[in-house]
């Protein structure tokens, strides 16, 4: 059920985000969800591909800083609280949000949340009893 998004720090994002990308599509990887976020000089790109190791090889030969980490994948149903179910699972179980994509995948029917927080295992646990079912790499690559 855990999924591995990589961390990549970005210092001239424009450059090397188009190589970020072009890299990947050479070696036929590819994005299953993305997000970039900067602030100043730093500006930080998450992504979960289909083959991890793979991206990461790449990526540390041509001399990216990177990183990893476990995050969890759900689908949510795409109305008003979908989302608030999740967080509000989390909260009740103390855990805060470090890192959180979510995206509707149809209109109406399905969103996919993707998070990780301080205890992923807290996590999983408290988010399995409240009845949400979390995507394994494998449910979240079909969608």
């Amino acid at each position: 059920m855990s999924i591995e998004q990589i961390t990549l720090f970005l210092e001239d994002s424009d450059a090397r985000l188009t190589e970020v990308t072009e890299l990947l599509a050479e070696h036929c990887i590819n994005i299953k969800a993305l997000s970039l976020a900067g602030e100043n000089d730093t500006t930080v790109l998450r992504l979960i591909v289909n083959d991890t190791d793979k991206a990461l090889q790449l990526f540390r030969e041509r001399g990216f800083n990177t990183g990893i980490s476990e995050v969890l994948a759900m689908e949510v149903i795409d109305r008003p609280g979908g989302l608030a179910t999740v967080l509000s699972t989390l909260h009740e179980a103390r855990l805060a949000v470090a890192c959180l994509t979510a995206f509707s995948l149809q209109a109406g029917k399905n969103g996919l949340v993707i998070l990780r927080t301080g205890d992923q295992e807290k996590a999983k646990t408290a988010l399995q009893q409240n009845g949400i079912h979390l995507l394994s790499a494998e449910e979240l690559f079909t969608l």
